[in-house]
């Protein structure tokens, strides 16, 4: 998208150089993944450039994820429901629970869990009784977490996706 950006000379406003670089900093974790290239580095770069405006503030207010009682209580009932697969000799943890109502950030819980365990690949589903929320995240290139999450009408990229299922039910189906 940057370099889409930079090609068009579309104006950035300190607004969404801001968000263009929360969003770097969350999908390469702050430009330490295993996936992370050089052109995310470089994007990261062009939107920090002074003209931009980038407010560091709210990047690291958001980057620094303290979790609220709720998430907190939501992860340990994560832990407990946790699972261990081999897939095509990876393994891959599946967890879920019901959270209804539930309208905090997902993500959050979703990488603490992933670094927890220190497996291949992690899938939360998550019951927020409008919707099953379904984030996924993966360590090795080997398990695509984009092209799986793809597969329930959602996406993402290969190490961070995330999918919406409507219609509702209980995550423990």
């Amino acid at each position: 998208l940057i370099e889409r950006i930079r090609e068009n000379d579309t104006p950035l406003s300190p607004l969404h150089a801001t968000l263009l670089a929360l969003g770097i900093h969350e999908d390469t974790g702050s430009l330490t993944f295993s996936a992370t290239t050089y052109r995310d580095a470089r994007a990261l770069a062009w939107v920090m450039e002074p003209e931009h405006g980038v407010n560091l503030d709210v990047v690291s207010q958001f980057l620094s994820h303290p979790l609220n009682e709720a998430q907190r209580n939501l992860l340990d009932e994560l832990i407990n429901s946790s699972r261990f697969e081999e897939v095509a000799g990876h393994t891959v943890v599946l967890t879920c629970a019901d959270a209804i109502g539930f309208s905090d950030e997902l993500s959050a819980l979703a990488s603490r869990l992933r670094d927890f365990y220190e497996a291949d690949a992690l899938f939360l589903v998550v019951n927020l009784g409008d919707i099953i929320q379904v984030v996924a995240r993966s360590t090795t290139d080997d398990v695509n977490v984009g092209a799986i999450t793809g597969e329930l009408g959602g996406g993402g990229h290969a190490r961070a996706a995330a999918a919406p299922i409507h219609g509702g039910g209980s995550a423990q189906a």
